[in-house]
């Protein structure tokens, strides 16, 4: 998906008593802890991984608590299929283009906006001319509705086939069926 511009349907007034912040790698613990769905030793790996080549987190907190994050990669990004083991798409960027990825809302914290008002701090970050882009699991019904609802459109679809050992990955500009 494409930000092509910050929708209107946003909510103009971040919710009350949340920080928005770059974190370092000092806050991997935290960024676990966010979530109890993770396979934490695998996750932490992955996470310092994306650090030390360069990505940035970035936070949303409520009582010094993460709440959410997000993560920017700039020159490449990794479309993973099963959560960074075998079947992952490596994706060489341009010098304006910014990946927004592994983004996590707290389940404790969902449906208030954090979303939309992380990604808005975020993309504060850069130079007005960057171009942002996500992709979503096409299953991921929230993050498809939270991502659209703030202004990304479908870009480019990408489908990950893997038949008796053999990986192969098709794409496809949107609107082609």
């Amino acid at each position: 998906m494409r930000l092509d511009r910050f929708s209107g349907r946003s909510p103009a007034k971040a919710p009350e008593g949340y920080e928005y912040s770059r974190a370092d790698r000092g806050v991997i613990e935290e960024l676990l802890d966010c979530s109890s769905r993770f396979d934490r030793v695998l996750v932490r790996g992955v996470f310092a991984r994306f650090f030390r080549e360069g990505a940035r987190c970035f936070t949303v907190r409520q009582g010094g608590r993460v709440a959410g994050y997000l993560w920017t990669f700039e020159d490449n990004c990794t479309l993973t299929y099963d959560n960074y083991r075998r079947l992952n798409l490596k994706v060489e960027l341009d010098d304006k283009s910014v990946f927004v990825g592994n983004v996590l809302i707290n389940e404790n914290h969902r449906l208030r906006g954090l979303f939309q008002h992380l990604l808005a701090f975020t993309v504060g970050q850069w130079p007005q001319d960057a171009q942002f882009y996500s992709a979503i699991d096409r299953t991921n019904d929230r993050s498809l509705r939270a991502h659209l609802r703030v202004g990304f459109t479908e870009h480019i679809r990408v489908l990950c086939v893997s038949l008796f050992g053999s990986i192969r990955y098709f794409r496809r500009a949107a609107g082609d069926r």
